[in-house]
């Protein structure tokens, strides 16, 4: 999708925006992949941790796709954030 947009407006920066914890990790997961193909991603009601899919309960047919096995303890938001880097990554009206 970076690649599409970039060869489409012809310039850089490629900024992405998310609204939910969904795409919040998709785009950050996107962004760890391929480092460098996002300027920047922007995240609205974001949560900081997948812990807060334990802490709110949150059922599994809301978010199947954040329920993966070892996401949580392997992958959480710190160390695709990390990961993701140089790309910013901006999470806004954070969830715990």
């Amino acid at each position: 999708m970076a690649r599409w947009a970039e060869g489409l407006a012809g310039t850089r920066p490629v900024r992405v925006e998310t609204s939910g914890i969904r795409t919040q990790m998709v785009a950050l997961a996107a962004a760890a992949l391929e480092p460098g193909a996002l300027d920047e991603v922007v995240s609205h009601q974001a949560m900081t941790s997948l812990r807060h899919l334990l802490d709110e309960r949150v059922q599994f047919r809301v978010a199947p796709e954040l329920f993966c096995l070892d996401l949580y303890k392997e992958f959480d938001v710190d160390r695709l954030t990390a990961l993701a880097e140089p790309t910013a990554v901006h999470h806004e009206g954070g969830r715990p």
